[in-house]
């Protein structure tokens, strides 16, 4: 390391100092499988706006934030419903594209822990899988392919 380029191989790092080329040849780092962390509301936004991907991946984070966000409207429904006559109208409202919103976000859960989506039908597979880490040697439903 050196505070000036010493040759044409030389890279120039954050901390703004000079480093050798290193060993053998360089091979820059992959980029992220998943975006930047969303927050809360982002990832509900998502979550509707991507009702239809069943060809991608979704973050642990991304899940579980999705997770809750169904939980707490869900507790507020029924909430409601206890205290309306007519809350059914709302909850049927809310309902369906939440479903299918959920559904496409299991699998790409399950898709980013390099599995096939079919695990969505075995409740305790589904929920070991649901945990797991990301799988990031799995190419087919990566961000960039093209799916």
């Amino acid at each position: 390391m050196s505070d000036i380029q010493h040759g044409p191989d030389w890279w120039l790092a954050s901390d703004g100092k000079w480093y050798p080329p290193q060993s053998g040849s360089f091979v820059p780092p992959k980029p992220p499988i998943h975006p930047p962390s969303l927050t809360f509301i982002e990832v509900i936004k998502s979550g509707y706006r991507d009702w239809s991907k069943f060809s991608a991946r979704s973050s642990r984070r991304e899940f579980w934030l999705w997770s809750l966000h169904v939980f707490l409207i869900s507790l507020v429904l029924n909430l409601l419903g206890q205290t309306s006559e007519n809350a059914e109208a709302v909850v049927g409202i809310f309902l369906l594209p939440t479903v299918v919103a959920s559904v496409a976000m299991c699998v790409r859960r399950i898709h980013d822990t390099g599995n096939q989506a079919w695990w969505c039908l075995i409740p305790l597979a589904n929920v070991v899988l649901l945990c797991s880490d990301t799988d990031v040697n799995e190419k087919r439903w990566s961000r960039t392919s093209p799916l």
